[in-house]
Formats: C-alpha cells, structure tokens, sequence
C-alpha cells in the first residue's frame, strides 16, 4: 500500500520499516494530528492507496501511543486470541466441550435449585465466555523487563492477531543504541511486521530493510 500526505511530495511503500523524519515543529505537530485523527476514523491529509483504490487508514494502520505501557493483553488482540482458541475447539475438542458445558450447566443448576428467588439458567454456554472466565491470556512479564524486548513482542503479537498492514510510532529510535536498533528491525522484518515511523530528529542512518525520508526546518524534502 502506498501512504501520501498533502504536505509533502513523496509516496511511502509501507512494506517494510519507514521512518520520515520531520525537523520543522510546526509540520511534525500537524502531521502527528493527523495521524492520531486518521487512525481514529476521522478525516487529515494523509492518504492510503492500494492499486489505485483509496484504502482505510484506520483498518490498515496502527497507532502505538504509548509503547512504554502496551499490553500484549489488551482486549482487541485477547478478543482474537479467544477467536482462534474457539476455532480450535470447534474443529478438533467440540465434544470435549460439550461435556464440559454439560457440566457446568447441572453444577449451576443445583447450585441454585434452593434458592428462594425464580431464576433462570441458560441452555448453552459461549466458548469464548468460558475463555474469557478462566482468565486465558498471554503470559506477560512484569517487574524490570527491558522496553525493547517489550515492544518487540507486542508488535509481533499484534501483527499476528491484528495483521495491520504498518503499526506506527512516534519518537522511538532516540531510546535505542545503534546495535539495538538494527537487531530490533531485523527481528520485525522476520516477523512480516511492517513500521510506519515519525521522528523530529536524525538520530543514525539507514539500516538494512530501513527507509528514510527527510523533511527539514525549510520543508525541503531529502529521501
């Protein structure tokens, strides 16, 4: 897919990592305004395109605004892991289940059979419902982890549950060292993950699989 924006002059293949770099303030802050409106699904100056056919910002691009505190549990990404369990359950443990269901429904059912106030007991439970209340979720570390191993398995996990043709971040390259960096991208490129980056500074140049487009104080493009 390819991403244009009214205020500059280039088209940006979004296969692979991007990074445009935007020195002048008073640019960088509008193109962040429309990027955060966009990916919201409201209207900016940017502009997706796959052959010829104008393509959804929001469906197609990812936002990380605050990478420090993404969780790999958040509820889009469980909300499709619930999916694919169910699909597996479905299609290889359904009559697993149904005992299970079978269960639960007689164990509530006498669990309740005494009490004074009517109530009703459904026939059925959803997979994704019994998902939800045994708490199934990704095993998450916490405490002293470092924040570029965080973020690189939030966007390989987020890429293979939500597949977004880019995720897109803001100011990130300045907490990584060089070394950090080239091993960070090459880790996302094996994992088909596709970045979309805006910076207001140069911090080092191109790396392998790396794009960089230059804006600079006087709006003069450079790429």
């Amino acid at each position: 897919m390819i991403l244009q924006h009214e205020a500059w002059n280039f088209e940006i293949d979004l296969e692979g990592i991007n990074t445009i770099v935007v020195e002048n303030p008073k640019l960088f802050r509008t193109i962040l305004n429309d990027l955060n409106a966009q990916t919201s699904g409201w209207e900016g100056g940017f502009s997706l395109y796959e052959d010829l056919k104008e393509k959804s910002i929001k469906k197609e691009i990812i936002l990380i605004q605050s990478p420090y505190i993404a969780s790999i549990n958040e509820r889009k990404i469980i909300g499709k892991l619930h999916e694919e369990i169910k699909n597996d359950i479905l299609s290889g443990e359904f009559e697993k289940f149904r005992q299970l269901e079978s269960e639960i429904l007689k164990f509530a059912d006498e669990m309740t059979f005494n009490n004074s106030i009517e109530l009703e007991i459904g026939n059925s439970i959803e997979i994704v419902d019994l998902l939800k209340i045994a708490g199934v979720k990704f095993r998450e570390e916490i405490g002293n982890v470092d924040i570029i191993d965080k973020m690189a398995q939030y966007a390989i996990i987020m890429q293979q549950f939500i597949n977004p043709t880019a995720q897109s971040y803001t100011n990130i390259k300045g907490m990584f060292m060089e070394d950090e960096w080239e091993d960070f991208i090459k880790e996302l490129r094996i994992n088909r993950v596709n970045l979309l980056l805006f910076e207001n500074h140069h911090t080092y140049g191109e790396k392998e699989g790396e794009k960089i487009y230059t804006i600079d104080m006087d709006y003069c493009e450079i790429y």
